[in-house]
């Protein structure tokens, strides 16, 4: 529970850090709106790999898409940036996991 609290933390840091890089506006909402974004998509991904797989790319290609929207509808941004944020956030996020495991 600890570790999964820490990678969490770690995770909204990287996470803001990579929007801020792209927005650059505001950094307290861009973290606010990290921090909500991941707080939205971890019981997700602890219900499907408890639940309906335990295959890490399937969980993580959920989590993309589902941040995708969210990124778009609080950033107010076009599609096609969200999808390149969120796959980049994304991207780096799930290496580190992986590199922690």
């Amino acid at each position: 529970m600890r570790q999964q609290f820490l990678l969490l933390i770690v995770t909204i840091i990287i996470e803001f850090f990579i929007l801020w890089l792209f927005i650059r506006k505001n950094p307290l909402r861009i973290f606010f709106y990290a921090a909500l974004i991941n707080l939205s998509t971890l019981p997700i991904a602890n219900y499907l790999y408890q639940n309906i797989s335990n295959n890490f790319l399937l969980i993580e290609l959920a989590v993309f898409l589902i941040e995708w929207i969210l990124i778009m509808v609080l950033f107010e941004i076009k599609y096609y940036r969200a999808l390149l944020l969120s796959f980049i956030a994304n991207f780096i996020t799930a290496v580190i996991s992986l590199l922690l495991r």
